[in-house]
């Protein structure tokens, strides 16, 4: 039940199969969700049909020539089809028999301007390792963003230029059973694995004025360090996460801080936005969390 299994499930929902989503962790989209926020997606999913196992893993896959049905612990389910969407592993084996150094998430290390510990071989994409700009520590960041920024930096420096790649927030977006979903830089719980002491807080708001027709509700949650509420990430859910998980990736960027943030200029038209905008709701609730 990562992006690619909650994409996958939603579209073939929508051809009118009947469909499972399990997912071994505790809840849906663990690496981009809090578990509060991954159960709104997962009711999302429900609503639309999609059956949701959680915190159980799949056992065995049961069939002669073809799949016939999924083990879980406690359960069978007969099956025609199953799409596996449990991410990939690096493939580095060149690497290694080249004599290139890993780095402890066991992809390519590489320096700010992608280098290997071989000056002469640059490495990007899944293959090498990122550094978190919140936490700076070594991540992998499996995501064609990611290799697209890197693949600009490698090769303006392969060419002799001077290019630095200075790190990621990791910002991704879905969409579950008809709902966009978006979540860049640290989830709180990460924060919380990364020794950071964090605040956070969720609010619930319309993307338009409450009497004007078309009006939809976005989720937003926004995680910030106790001490100094310097922003650390976001979580979205609804129309227009993408744009807002874009914004909050510059402000984290900026190293703005939740009272910074509330107070940047919006836009307003009843038609297109409301008198305040969502992000700042979310910010000025956050700046409560003290």
């Amino acid at each position: 039940a990562g992006p690619i299994g909650v994409e996958t499930a939603s579209a073939l929902k929508e051809r009118g199969l009947d469909v499972v989503l399990i997912e071994m962790m505790p809840n849906v989209l663990p690496g981009m969700l809090d578990p509060d926020m991954a159960g709104i997606v997962a009711e999302r999913l429900v609503k639309s049909g999609v059956r949701v196992i959680c915190s159980k893993a799949v056992k065995e896959l049961r069939g002669v020539e073809r799949v016939s049905s999924v083990v879980l612990e406690g359960e069978e389910i007969p099956t025609d089809l199953v799409v596996m969407a449990i991410g990939v592993k690096p493939d580095v084996e060149l690497a290694v028999r080249a004599g290139l150094a890993l780095g402890p998430t066991k992809t390519i290390a590489v320096d700010d301007h992608l280098r290997t510990s071989n000056p002469d071989i640059f490495a990007i994409g899944d293959c090498a390792e990122a550094r978190c700009l919140i936490t700076k520590r070594p991540v992998r960041s499996q995501l064609a963003t990611t290799a697209i920024r890197m693949g600009r930096v490698a090769g303006i420096n392969a060419a002799g230029g001077d290019e630095i790649f200075d790190g990621v927030l990791n910002a991704v977006v879905t969409i579950a059973g008809g709902l966009e979903v978006a979540s860049v830089g640290l989830t709180a719980t990460v924060a919380g694995e990364a020794g950071i002491e964090a605040v956070s807080a969720r609010v619930r708001c319309l993307n338009k004025p409450h009497y004007f027709p078309g009006a939809e509700p976005v989720m937003i949650k926004l995680v910030a360090e106790r001490k100094g509420q310097r922003l650390l990430g976001g979580q979205f859910l609804g129309t227009g996460a993408a744009e807002r998980a874009n914004r909050l990736a510059l402000a984290i960027r900026k190293e703005m801080t939740a009272k910074e943030f509330s107070k940047v200029d919006y836009c307003y038209a009843p038609p297109v936005s409301d008198s305040i905008d969502p992000m700042v709701v979310a910010a000025e609730a956050l700046l409560r969390r003290r």
